[in-house]
């Protein structure tokens, strides 16, 4: 038990505050013209700005695109006649690769959109809007994610929901540190507290998605020592039944198989759990990977399930490793682990993009915990973030391109997001607590 809460500790330790960063683009943006939202309705101008602000934010912050704040054009996209308003002469001097025209009628945003590459127009979606921003901000995300599928085949992020924990100090309870755990759109906002244990809840995972309230797994201490739990709606039962500390879950893409560190069998060993399409425990937990005098911590598994990515501290610091998961059950605890990071010797929280060929983690790079990427097509390795401020638990989006991960300060954590196109860090965490170990809705 000792030496677990040793080795996590220092994973998860605190340091200096985050700095954002601003870096060069790597690839080139499209750019597109996003008018404000013509006609009024039944809705005043601040909440039909606040409309658009949504959309400019997610196209802005897709990787893919840069919607410009000109309003130039806005009295001729106002014209009703279609044609006219998307006049190749007029829109052909601009350089612009899409024209989104946003019109409310009877509190229905029409949302037009003239490709000027193809040179076609169309009457691309309706959205039936309440306004309610919170409500009406997820239809704004998945407009996001159509408009890059169906014009730029690229896949989004925006709809994504990421659950997270948050860490308080409780005054009325001697200070006693509790941690719960909540739910937030891509963006921050729309923050949903799921847990209310007035416990100690870390680590969640989703396991169901487009429900309002969805299930996920999650560590919790209320019993006294960190079990798994699954959650359906607010309430959690144990998943797992084994002996010792469980700590450090993580799901496969299938989500039928769970794997965790536990001390059952003395030292902090790599467990895996079949669930079944109930999210229930198939079978006995499998011990995975042990070894003499070594800690082994967070996993991430490949995309097909059949490989994990895992730290150990074997070779003496903790690095990444890769397995083959065996197929059967085995008494094998020692299958052959391929060392993946080298560049430096301290290496956490591995995380598999979504196609497999990258993985995300925490190094410390001198004297920091920065953002690292590993790239299994090249067998190389760089890195991502820079400044001051510990950034951990790294977590793919499913567009391969963004990554949510959390600082670590002695009085703050919050989460940012970033992508590999733009390598801007953004701020999506705000309020009270510490926000830590957030992951994608998949």
């Amino acid at each position: 038990m000792k030496r677990i809460m040793i080795f996590i500790f220092l994973t998860f330790s605190l340091f200096a505050e985050e700095l954002q960063v601003h870096l060069t683009t790597k690839v080139p943006l499209s750019i597109v013209y996003l008018s404000k939202v013509i006609g009024s309705g039944d809705f005043d101008e601040g909440y039909l700005s606040n409309v658009r602000g949504v959309l400019e934010y997610d196209l802005n912050n897709s990787g893919y695109i840069y919607s410009t704040r000109e309003n130039k054009s806005d009295a001729v996209l106002a014209i009703n006649d279609l044609q006219k308003a998307f006049n190749p002469g007029y829109w052909s001097k601009e350089n612009y690769s899409l024209i989104v025209k946003l019109e409310i009628q009877n509190k229905k945003l029409n949302v037009y959109v003239f490709d000027t590459l193809k040179n076609k127009s169309f009457a691309f979606s309706t959205i039936n809007l309440i306004g309610n921003l919170n409500a009406d901000r997820r239809k704004i995300h998945e407009l996001n994610d159509r408009i890059l599928e169906d014009f730029f085949q690229k896949k989004g992020y925006a709809e994504k929901r990421i659950i997270y924990s948050v860490r308080k100090e409780n005054p009325q309870n001697n200070h006693k540190w509790t941690s719960e755990i909540w739910m937030c759109d891509s963006d921050g906002q729309n923050a949903k507290q799921l847990t209310f244990e007035n416990s100690y809840c870390v680590h969640p995972l989703f396991l169901s998605s487009k429900k309002e309230i969805p299930d996920f797994i999650y560590v919790s201490y209320k019993d006294g020592i960190p079990k798994i739990y699954s959650s359906k709606g607010a309430k959690g039962s144990k998943l797992i039944s084994l002996k010792g500390n469980q700590l450090l879950p993580a799901l496969s893409r299938q989500k039928d198989q769970i794997t965790f560190i536990c001390d059952a069998a003395g030292s902090p060993d790599l467990f895996l759990q079949k669930i079944d399409k109930d999210f229930n425990a198939n079978g006995k937990p499998l011990q995975l990977y042990s070894c003499a005098r070594a800690t082994q911590a967070t996993s991430s598994f490949s995309p097909s399930g059949k490989e994990l990515a895992f730290v150990s501290d074997k070779d003496g610091s903790p690095r990444i490793y890769l397995l083959k998961i065996p197929q059967s059950n085995t008494n094998d605890k020692r299958p052959n682990a391929q060392l993946i990071t080298k560049k430096n010797r301290d290496n956490v929280t591995p995380s598999f993009s979504s196609d497999g060929t990258k993985l995300a983690f925490s190094a410390t790079t001198e004297g920091v915990r920065q953002i690292w990427v590993y790239d299994f097509s090249t067998d190389d390795e760089w890195q991502l973030t820079t400044g001051p401020g510990n950034k951990e638990n790294p977590f793919w989006a499913d567009d391969n391109l963004h990554i949510v991960y959390n600082t670590e300060d002695k009085s703050s954590s919050e989460m940012y997001i970033i992508n590999l196109n733009q390598q801007k860090p953004l701020k999506i965490s705000s309020g009270l607590g510490q926000k830590r170990f957030p992951a994608w809705e998949r």
